[in-house]
């Protein structure tokens, strides 16, 4: 049921084409109607059968997905969602942002967003939150796989406040830095 659910929003989304579903897809029912509105016809398609993720796939987007999940969910991903991530990234030329907004606008992203928690709420002042130098650390080992420099925690740190941990991730993810260490 978990899997049909995301491929309906994917389909909805406008994200679910491409090499992402090999077959045909179940879409939500589509009613016509005749001029005379005697008559409803409707058509629904078999369920999808997800395309088989490859290595070099999970190479390039494993990492992403992951990072994804921890920032704004807070926890790793489950393999089937995991998978069904990197089908998108993979599908979609690698639309980040559109991977992001999607788990960040999942019912369990709305949950976390609407219920920070308390390290979450901590005023800004000039000086970095613990869980700022983390959310900016862990993004840098995850994705570049070393320590931010001085000048680029300070500026990263500006990043997320100003547009939080989705203007973090966009950013070093789109990085030239990024693109060396993943190239496409």
């Amino acid at each position: 049921m978990k899997k049909s659910v995301l491929i309906l929003a994917l389909s909805l989304l406008g994200l679910a084409s491409g090499p992402l579903y090999a077959g045909t897809c179940e879409q939500p029912v589509v009613a016509t109607f005749d001029p005379f509105a005697t008559r409803i016809y409707q058509a629904v398609r078999k369920p999808c059968t997800p395309a088989p993720v490859t290595d070099s796939q999970r190479a390039v987007w494993g990492p992403v997905v992951d990072g994804l999940y921890q920032s704004n969910l807070g926890r790793s991903p489950e393999p089937a969602g995991r998978d069904a991530w990197i089908r998108l990234l993979a599908s979609n030329g690698g639309n980040i942002e559109a991977a992001r907004a999607g788990i960040r606008n999942s019912a369990e992203g709305v949950q976390k967003q609407l219920h920070p928690t308390a390290a979450q709420t901590e005023p800004r002042d000039g000086t970095a939150t613990a869980q700022e130098t983390e959310i900016i650390v862990n993004a840098y080992r995850k994705y570049l796989g070393r320590n931010p420099d001085p000048a680029g925690f300070t500026h990263w740190l500006r990043q997320l406040r100003i547009g939080g941990i989705g203007a973090v991730e966009t950013g070093i993810l789109t990085s030239d830095e990024f693109a060396r260490r993943f190239p496409r």
